[in-house]
């Protein structure tokens, strides 16, 4: 890929998520932004229909099919399998954005994070609280030495709206991984490292 060369991206998983990222990436283009959304794969075939309908891109039961298509991936299936797309959509020299948290398990973190160092391509993680305007400005007061020497952070995060997803793979711990630490707890303990420059 050259510079001004339209970025191609695959969305892996078809759910609530993944609209929400289809919806920017559209919302990007329409702007001028060089990215188009080229596909996107999910094993259930009412998501890979729906999604399709919606979008108006193809979709597919195998990953390979989307890798072909694409130059990056984001990865927003149930937290047990994001090391099996990531991981391959590294091997095959993507770029790749998985949605909180890494994984589900630390070793499954790790084997991710090994895959990530010997890849061409990146890896991020989805942490997007990081880029909201109020973080943003507190990340800047506390960079400038406002606070003089941070040293402790109280982290806390409140969900008024309950729990998401009761009674589908998202409260299920071999899918989810955890509960609250793992969904909303992961971002208010990267949102703490971030703001102290992970020391």
């Amino acid at each position: 890929m050259q510079d001004g060369d339209t970025v191609r991206i695959g969305i892996v998983g078809l759910g609530g998520i993944a609209r929400l990222h289809a919806d920017q990436l559209s919302a990007l283009e329409a702007d001028g932004v060089p990215v188009t959304l080229v596909g996107g794969m999910d094993i259930a075939s009412d998501a890979r229909d729906a999604f399709a309908d919606e979008y108006d891109v193809p979709t597919f039961a195998d990953e390979d099919a989307l890798y072909d298509r694409a130059d990056a991936v984001v990865v927003t299936t149930p937290n047990c399998v994001h090391e099996e797309y990531a991981v391959s959509a590294l091997d095959a020299g993507l770029d790749v954005l998985v949605e909180k948290p890494l994984a589900h398990t630390v070793e499954s973190a790790e084997r991710i994070a090994a895959a990530a160092s010997d890849a061409d391509g990146f890896c991020m993680v989805g942490f997007h609280n990081r880029f909201s305007p109020a973080v943003r400005a507190l990340k800047a007061r506390v960079d400038d030495g406002h606070f003089g020497e941070v040293y402790h952070v109280e982290a806390n995060y409140v969900r008024r709206r309950g729990v998401p997803g009761r009674g589908s793979w998202f409260t299920d711990e071999s899918a989810a991984g955890g509960g609250a630490l793992i969904d909303i707890g992961a971002h208010a303990i990267d949102l703490a490292l971030h703001v102290m420059d992970f020391p």
